[in-house]
């Protein structure tokens, strides 16, 4: 698995690696393995899991449709969850997607189905062997936001 930036905080780093294990679980169809990362993930603070994980699937978004994510595209995305070797719950799925995109209500799926439901957007959208490139970009981007000043 990847190597973790020494300056982000240990639960940054905790919540990049399960997600990194959770991925190749669910792309593996290692329902046990999916399971345990989900596990751990749900056992940190599910805002900082929810935010990472928002952060990755909207970056992921953008750079598949840069000009713009029409309602077919968003379809694209939850058709392609029937593709995925373990149960994923779509209404779940459809809470990640709205959230991430900022236009979501608050979450009536579980915390685990939340975080099943991610990782599985994730494993979809983000190219094989890149999941670690795209986790760094989105603590970026969240680092970014929590150091900018507000006026």
């Amino acid at each position: 698995m990847s190597t973790w930036p020494g300056h982000w905080p240990i639960v940054a780093r905790e919540i990049a690696e399960q997600t990194d294990l959770g991925v190749a679980a669910l792309r593996a169809g290692d329902a046990v393995a999916l399971a345990d990362s989900v596990t751990e993930l749900a056992a940190q603070a599910t805002e900082r899991v929810g935010l990472l994980h928002s952060s990755t699937v909207r970056a992921l978004l953008e750079q598949a449709h840069p000009d713009g994510l029409s309602g077919n595209d968003v379809q694209d995305v939850l058709t392609s969850m029937s593709g995925v070797p373990v149960p994923v719950p779509l209404p779940a799925v459809a809470e990640v997607l709205t959230g991430a995109l900022g236009v979501g209500e608050p979450a009536e799926s579980t915390p685990a189905e939340c975080i099943t439901a991610a990782l599985a957007i994730i494993a979809v959208l983000a190219p094989p062997g890149t999941l670690a490139v795209h986790l760094r970009r989105a603590m970026a981007e969240i680092e970014r936001d929590q150091t900018v000043e507000m006026p």
